[in-house]
């Protein structure tokens, strides 16, 4: 799900909602009790449950902060919902930070691992995508960053294929004609690298 800070004033801190969490690629999210709705709000976030140093959930918090309607959710969490008696907290078990500067979450969000075989002919699918809250999969032949690429990000995205996580990715299938045969791709508007 994305986090995005809630900026309106609250009069009554016991019942701000300092957060809300949407699922990426879905109109709709579960929220607590099993509600649906096109986000949830929630006061806060138990970061300190994943053991991250002061740091690290300083940069998180900077990332989410930093959300904008042009750049989309800078972060990305999976956990679970927990219900108190005046609020609702949440409980990640993993946490992604967007990596791109200047990127956008526009297109969708896929996690690419590193199939990890090689070839010696073409068409060679080294990549598996899967789509986030879908069944979706693919196989691709590489990752798109585009002209404008730096390349600290690339090689952190490459090495992260190969990681039991892997690395997700915002942007769409695109295609390259190669001789007789075309190969796919993943645009890359935005990266996402596990944190914890």
């Amino acid at each position: 799900m994305s986090v995005t800070a809630m900026h309106a004033v609250c009069n009554n801190p016991l019942f701000c909602v300092n957060y809300k969490l949407e699922r990426v690629n879905r109109t709709t999210t579960q929220c607590v009790f099993g509600n649906t709705a096109a986000n949830c709000p929630v006061r806060g976030i138990s970061w300190d449950l994943l053991g991250l140093s002061k740091a690290k959930v300083d940069t998180i918090e900077a990332a989410i902060a930093h959300s904008t309607d042009a750049t989309g959710p800078q972060v990305l969490v999976r956990g679970s919902f927990k219900s108190f008696i005046e609020f609702t907290m949440f409980q990640p078990t993993e946490v992604w930070v967007a990596q791109r500067s200047g990127g956008s979450t526009d297109g969708t969000f896929v996690r690419i691992f590193d199939r990890g075989i090689r070839c010696i002919t073409a068409p060679c699918p080294q990549f598996a995508e899967g789509r986030l809250n879908s069944t979706r999969t693919a196989v691709i032949d590489g990752i798109d960053f585009g002209v404008s690429a730096e390349d600290s990000l690339q090689q952190r995205t490459y090495d992260a294929t190969s990681k039991p996580d892997g690395v997700i990715i915002v942007g769409d299938r695109t295609t390259r004609a190669v001789q007789s045969y075309s190969e796919k791709y993943r645009s890359v508007q935005q990266v996402f690298l596990r944190l914890n």
